[in-house]
């Protein structure tokens, strides 16, 4: 299973692969928290409309769930890697969608992510790590040139001998709605 993760091809334009990350760019399980003491389930939901499919899809889920959270978030980033200069999430999943790298496929990938709000977890995941670039790389930094998005590996399914990348899910939120979610985070959407 660690070969297939490592040598899978994540994208055929550069032919990226994990094996090709050395240690010095990489950084594994990076901590945040958000504080929670402004959180209003209506705001927040509404930062996902109309975002895009999988932002859409988030603030379907939002519209049914009236909980009203408070205090801190806090979560740990399994991977960020940096590649040619832009910055990756990673995330490992061991979900078990069946027997054969067929069961892996894109349409089951999006259905397990859904059904698990991961979608909603690679968004707040990609706000901590844009606030995080932000702070280390200052002024220079810009989500558009530095953030290359999130990829969710369901490491039961990844074969680099496979066709069609089973396995793995990516993504690159908008900009937009990863800029809400900061302010929403810093309280500056009451």
């Amino acid at each position: 299973m660690f070969f297939n993760v490592v040598n899978s091809v994540l994208d055929d334009g550069t032919g990226l692969k994990l094996s090709v990350i050395g240690e010095s760019s990489r950084l594994s399980e990076l901590e945040f928290n958000f504080p929670m003491e402004y959180f209003d389930a209506v705001k927040f939901r509404d930062i996902f409309r109309d975002g895009g499919m999988y932002a859409d899809k988030i603030y379907h889920l939002l519209s049914s769930d009236h909980s009203e959270p408070g205090g801190m978030m806090k979560g740990f980033i399994d991977l960020i890697f940096e590649y040619e200069g832009r910055y990756y999430i990673a995330d490992w999943k061991s979900n078990h969608l069946g027997n054969s790298y067929s069961d892996y496929s894109q349409n089951r990938i999006a259905e397990e992510m859904e059904k698990h709000n991961y979608f909603l977890q690679y968004y707040i995941y990609t706000a901590a790590l844009n606030r995080y670039l932000r702070h280390r790389l200052g002024s220079s930094y810009s989500y558009e040139k530095h953030f290359g998005g999130v990829y969710y590996f369901f490491v039961r399914g990844m074969n680099p001998e496979a066709g069609g990348k089973p396995g793995i899910f990516s993504d690159r939120p908008g900009k937009s709605v990863i800029e809400k979610l900061d302010k929403y985070f810093a309280g500056e959407c009451k």
